[in-house]
């Protein structure tokens, strides 16, 4: 959503109540005195989810699409991954599915006919209350409705425990107005998502193709002369190195800190760190108080590449981060492997793209070894290869790579802004400390 777009959304929206006398204290707390709580029960049809026998399960799309619960879950539509061919209990397209077993009162909208389980209930709400107001209400009251759950080891609440939870209501227009705002919204975050999504896969595309072809157009693609190596297809004037080979020190595994070292100090990169994105983002940080000895030796400088050398889940293992412009007594974790490039044969990001990408990403599995953890170690990953061009060629892959990631940061940005924004007018919408002025359509009820 641009920042025009914004502020035609606000300017929909009414001042900030401030009259204390506006408001009347309920057993849910303050609310406008025009609104009123109501029980689900008596807005909404509940349907609980029942499981049918796993026999009538399918992955081929075989009647409607079964939810389980939580898991299948999507921002606002659920994702299925399976179907049933013998339902047993349906809830209808347009209907607002909730979790009723761990995790309770997480929401979704039914975008069809579909199956549910056990861990669902469905709302085919009636005509006292907006469907989308009562889906974006009961999101905002998930954490009261998981405080009712019961279970000591997974929480769960039941059909009369979820007929009698109580919701601030108000009067139709406004519920109307305030599910087209959020909707809006959420519109927005799901479209700057996709934008996301895309320029990711403009990435990882990019990628393949230019440690394929290089830098060169599409539509002369078919002109370069390319060689079988093992990286990988590549041009013919290329070669391939070792880490090994590239790097101006030995490789080194980081550095062990107890638990009661962390707080304060040097800033400490760990494993989750590189998961986060491409180059270290040093705000983020942990901190360790690290001695001198330990700085002499663990010490991260500009253009250093870090690598995972320990994961539970295979696909994490060699997953790579740079360094770049790094604080003074920044250091790094032992479950991470330190390679310090010589820059004459190999810029560092060029070298980190690579090892991201999906053919890198390969071959360093491969290195792997499995058994409890998956590991590579230090010779292991010295070992793993990447295909060279000239410098040149190098920085020109490097700004084409560049240029997708900036869209992709931009995205970014709009998106944490849109999400922050939504958080806001969510719980002020659903409170009353912000009213919306309904339209005519509000008032007339028609979309």
């Amino acid at each position: 959503m641009s920042a025009q777009g914004e502020d035609q959304l606000m300017g929909n929206i009414g001042r900030p109540v401030d009259d204390a006398a506006s408001f009347k204290t309920t057993v849910i707390g303050e609310l406008p005195s025009d609104w009123h709580i109501a029980e689900l029960g008596n807005m909404a049809t509940l349907i609980m989810g029942q499981s049918p026998p796993s026999s009538t399960y399918n992955t081929q799309r075989r009647g409607l699409p079964f939810l389980q619960g939580k898991a299948e879950f999507g921002s606002v539509f659920p994702v299925p991954a399976k179907w049933c061919d013998a339902p047993l209990r349906i809830a209808p397209r347009g209907s607002i599915l909730v979790s009723v077993r761990a995790p309770v009162g997480d929401a979704n909208l039914a975008s069809e006919d579909c199956c549910i389980g056990r861990g669902l209930a469905a709302l085919v709400a009636g005509q006292v209350v907006d469907t989308t107001f009562l889906f974006f209400n009961l999101r905002f009251a998930r954490q009261r409705m998981e405080d009712q759950g019961t279970g000591s080891t997974f929480k769960s609440i039941n059909k009369g425990t979820l007929k009698a939870f109580r919701l601030p209501i108000p009067p139709l227009p406004e519920q109307r107005a305030i599910a087209r705002v959020l909707r809006t919204v959420q519109e927005a975050i799901e479209a700057t998502e996709r934008v996301i999504e895309t320029a990711k896969e403009l990435k990882r595309s990019m990628m393949e193709y230019l440690f394929t072809y290089g830098p060169v157009p599409v539509d002369q693609a078919d002109q370069v002369e390319l060689k079988e190596t093992d990286a990988g297809t590549i041009p013919s004037v290329w070669r391939v190195a070792s880490l090994e080979a590239l790097a101006r020190e030995p490789v080194l595994n980081g550095l062990f800190v107890k638990r009661e070292r962390f707080g304060s100090g040097s800033h400490f990169v760990n494993v989750a760190d590189t998961y986060k994105s491409s180059r270290v983002l040093w705000a983020s940080l942990e901190r360790v108080q690290a001695t001198n000895a330990e700085m002499d030796r663990y010490k991260l400088i500009g253009g250093d590449l870090l690598y995972v050398r320990s994961s539970l889940k295979r696909e994490g293992i060699g997953n790579s981060i740079l360094v770049e412009a790094p604080p003074s007594g920044a250091t790094f974790d032992c479950h991470l492997i330190r390679v310090r490039l010589d820059t004459t044969q190999a810029l560092p990001a060029y070298v980190n793209h690579y090892s991201r990408s999906a053919r890198g990403k390969q071959g360093l599995i491969a290195l792997s070894k499995t058994t409890t953890m998956t590991t590579i170690n230090q010779k292991t990953l010295g070992s793993f290869r990447v295909p060279l061009s000239m410098r040149a060629t190098q920085e020109q892959i490097l700004r084409s790579v560049t240029a997708t990631e900036t869209k992709a940061a931009a995205g970014q940005r709009t998106l944490d802004s849109l999400k922050l924004l939504f958080k806001g007018l969510l719980h002020n919408l659903m409170t009353g400390k912000v009213r919306v002025t309904p339209t005519e359509q509000d008032m007339e009820g028609s979309e």
